[in-house]
């Protein structure tokens, strides 16, 4: 780690100056490191950072909590270490964002608009559309990059007339691209090549603990529904073959530690059926998906199941192949009972917020002061930028562990009690 010396003041919210002093400065791997001449040391996270610039030969970093840094008195080092801790801060920002893609497959250059699910512009401005194996990231010129996972894509359509590439989500989000210079079509190929490409690997998983006798075809009809893991409804995964649900439980409640044995994990399968009793079979969902990984690494599979209780206003979530469990529980609207819409929402959230904690559900149940403690600081940028993330986090009730059948069983009647 190499030192610079430098000048710097720090500015609280309302733009006082609170310290100024001379500094040593230096760019280490997930901060900015400062040595004041007085007073103590400090740490900037990059993925603190809400907004960096440089200009005039200085260097203004806004943290998220409103405080405000200006770094200046570089000397002739102040371009290459502008030039440093942006790239440092874009390279953290794409890991603590969660964009967990190795495998870089093409680039091209658009102007773009992404709408949230109300038809209100978010963001637009030019970028790089970058494809990776399981996403696309957008790189925007004056904005933080933001990435889009392919299983999360309803529709994509190009419109002739206005020279458009629309790609539409899960939960109504869009994503418009223009100014193309006629690659439009090329893109639009290269996205459904890798969405077919996800449904392969997804199918080439599951023939791995299917039994023999199912045919290809019904594989690769369930890698479709499933898509990359999506907790998916039993209705839709039985309108494929009315035998699969009860194929797919005996694969999700394998032991996670007898693989290739094939009897279920009987505590386990009996939690989720007393889950069923209680909810019914048309509120039950079931997951399996590969961990995101480089196409070089081993398939490693994550079983999952979520169980809707409209009526009790939550929806339970458990990993089923993990070593210790728990069953986690979400409300499914803020006030007022569910709508069916509201539940199938819901469950979109889910999907996409375990998505894109690779199931670290810790995150979801911290404290607001652990958040804040270095063991969660490439989950805070997240929080703070996934609105769907944020929305989990807050309608997240508690959490029922399997200590024993009878304690789990009161747990879980406390916490649905709690919620009607």
């Amino acid at each position: 780690m190499e030192y610079h010396n430098a000048k710097y003041k720090s500015l609280d919210k309302d733009g006082k100056i609170i310290n100024e002093d001379d500094c040593k400065v230096a760019l280490a791997e997930e901060g900015l490191f400062v040595i004041p001449n007085k007073g103590k040391e400090f740490y900037l996270y990059y993925s603190d950072i809400e907004r960096l610039k440089g200009i005039d030969n200085q260097i203004e970093v806004l943290v998220y909590d409103g405080f405000r840094y200006v770094f200046y008195y570089f000397g002739s080092y102040y371009e290459q270490f502008l030039h440093n801790l942006v790239s440092k801060r874009n390279y953290q920002m794409q890991k603590n964002l969660l964009m967990l893609d190795k495998d870089y497959q093409k680039e091209f250059e658009a102007s773009f608009e992404f709408t949230d699910s109300e038809r209100r512009t978010i963001k637009d401005g030019k970028a790089k559309i970058i494809l990776y194996r399981n996403s696309l990231v957008v790189t925007p010129q004056e904005e933080d990059f933001f990435n889009i996972n392919y299983c999360d894509i309803e529709k994509i359509d190009f419109e002739p007339g206005k020279f458009s590439l629309n790609i539409l989500l899960d939960l109504g989000e869009k994503l418009t691209l223009t100014m193309m210079g006629g690659r439009f079509e090329e893109l639009k190929s290269d996205i459904e090549r890798l969405i077919e490409e996800m449904y392969q690997r997804t199918a080439e998983m599951l023939k791995e603990y299917f039994p023999k006798g199912v045919s290809e075809w019904t594989i690769l009809q369930l890698s479709r529904v499933l898509k990359q893991g999506k907790a998916t409804k039993k209705s839709e995964i039985e309108e494929i073959s009315p035998d699969l649900w009860g194929v797919l439980q005996r694969i999700i409640f394998k032991r996670p530690d007898e693989e290739s044995s094939q009897e279920p994990d009987e505590e386990r399968k009996a939690a989720f059926d007393y889950l069923l009793s209680l909810a019914g079979p048309e509120n039950t969902y079931i997951g399996i998906r590969e961990s995101f990984t480089s196409s070089e690494e081993e398939l490693k599979p994550i079983f999952w199941f979520l169980v809707a209780f409209p009526k009790e206003n939550a929806i339970a979530s458990e990993v089923t192949n993990e070593e210790g469990h728990a069953t986690y529980f979400f409300r499914i609207k803020e006030d007022g009972k569910p709508s069916p819409d509201d539940v199938k929402r819901k469950v979109k959230e889910i999907n996409r917020s375990m998505q894109a904690l690779n199931f670290r559900r810790d995150v979801i149940r911290a404290s607001d002061d652990e958040i804040k403690s270095d063991k969660f600081s490439r989950y805070r940028v997240a929080l703070r930028k996934l609105p769907y993330l944020n929305r989990i986090r807050q309608d997240f009730i508690d959490r029922a562990i399997h200590t024993s059948e009878e304690s789990w069983r009161k747990e879980v009647q406390k916490i649905l009690k709690s919620t009607s």
